[in-house]
Formats: C-alpha cells, sequence, structure tokens
C-alpha cells in the first residue's frame, strides 16, 4: 500500500525532551510518570576511565612520593620532592574522585546513590532534596562554546540534600551516565507530594537556562 504523503510526520516527545534537557536543563512538570525505579549509571568505560585518571594521577604520584621520602640522601630534597608529589596526588586524587558516583536512583520514595571509588551506598528520602541545580562548564572559552554546540550546554545535576555537605551529582557528559533525563524528571514529579517545585531561569549568554530547581515545602 502506498504510503500517504500528506501524512503528519510522528512526534517523538522523548527527542523533544532530550533536546530541551540538553540545552536548558529540567522544567518541573507535575504530569510526567514518576517510574517506580529509575537508575541513572556510568557508562563501563566511563567507570573504567575514572579508575585509570585516579590511578595515574592519583595514587600514582602518592607512590613516587612514597619512593622519593625513602631512597633520595639529602633530606631537603627528599622532603621537598616527596611532600610535592604526595601533596599533588592527595589533590588531584581527590578532584577527580570527591564527586562520582557509580550511580544514583530512585526508588519509590527513596534517592540511593552509590560512590564510585569508596563503594558507599548512601540513601535519603525525596522529601529531603532541598533543590536540583543545573551544571555547566565555568571556563568560557571559544573551544568550549563550540562543544556546547556539539554536545550540549549542560554538563549535568546536583540534587543538594538538607543537612548533607556534599551534593549528589548525576552528569550527562563527561563523565556520561545513562537515564539522566529519566531520574531527573521522576525526581522532580515525586518532590511535588512535598510542596512545589520553583525554577529559576536566568539568561545564560543570550539564551535562557533553567539554573535550579528549589522545593518549597508544604
Amino acid at each position: 500500500m502506498e504510503e500517504n504523503p500528506y501524512r503528519a510526520p510522528r512526534f517523538d516527545v522523548h527527542a523533544e525532551r532530550d533536546e530541551t534537557l540538553r540545552m536548558y536543563g529540567i522544567y518541573p512538570q507535575r504530569t510526567l510518570p514518576a517510574s517506580v525505579s529509575v537508575r541513572s549509571r556510568l557508562t563501563t568505560g566511563n567507570i573504567i576511565g575514572q579508575w585509570i585518571a585516579f590511578v595515574l594521577f592519583g595514587v600514582g604520584p602518592i607512590l613516587l612520593g612514597l619512593l622519593l621520602l625513602t631512597v633520595v640522601p639529602v633530606w631537603q630534597v627528599r622532603l621537598g620532592l616527596g611532600g610535592f608529589f604526595c601533596a599533588f596526588g592527595l589533590f588531584v586524587g581527590y578532584f577527580i574522585a570527591h564527586d562520582v558516583n557509580e550511580w544514583v536512583e530512585l526508588d519509590g520514595d527513596k534517592l540511593r546513590w552509590k560512590h564510585l571509588f569508596t563503594r558507599q551506598v548512601n540513601e535519603c528520602g525525596i522529601g529531603e532534596i532541598d533543590a536540583i541545580v543545573t551544571l555547566t562548564l565555568a571556563l568560557r572559552t571559544l573551544a568550549v562554546r563550540i562543544a556546547e554546540n556539539i554536545f550540549g550546554r549542560i554538563k549535568g545535576f546536583e540534587l543538594r540534600v538538607a543537612g548533607k555537605r556534599s551534593p549528589v551529582r548525576v552528569f550527562r557528559a563527561d563523565p556520561a551516565m545513562t537515564n539522566v533525563r529519566e531520574l531527573i524528571e521522576a525526581a522532580v514529579t515525586k518532590m511535588y507530594e512535598h510542596g512545589e517545585v520553583i525554577p529559576e531561569i536566568i539568561d545564560f549568554e543570550g539564551a535562557p537556562l533553567i539554573r535550579r530547581l528549589t522545593l518549597r515545602r508544604r
């Protein structure tokens, strides 16, 4: 049977929401269905890459520093070089490892996340989330703008939990995680059960950006 050339094209709602997320963030909507369980996970390639970077640039300099502290005969040089490489390894290792989760999941009314390196699993209630903040690249160079035009402006999101110093981060790029949009949409929908979700929309270099979603509890 010949296809009708006047038939309206199919509208892909998920593709539209993906495009909105990559350029503008997540706008709070009550109508989106909250899945019973949604997990956002680092891809296997990114897990391997994160471990390689941590060992090379975090653990490696520390081991070199400890070696220098034992073999260099002049104590001033020994302390200087050994201390420098140990401090460098600690700084870089913390920078690489401190906010990387292997997965973040929403299971009913609970948010759980597992740290990639410590393997620790934490949990909180969805009503404990104060805000969801959009992450963008801080450096505003020409190369960054070109990359954003290709891959999108949104690097990821951090969920700020009441009483916890470190936010829970999920990344849609560098390192990439799966199901980021689905997780954040489900979290926003569940947040509405505890109050109103208020968006903060700013002008970011000539285009709107949903910078923050704040939970105003009842």
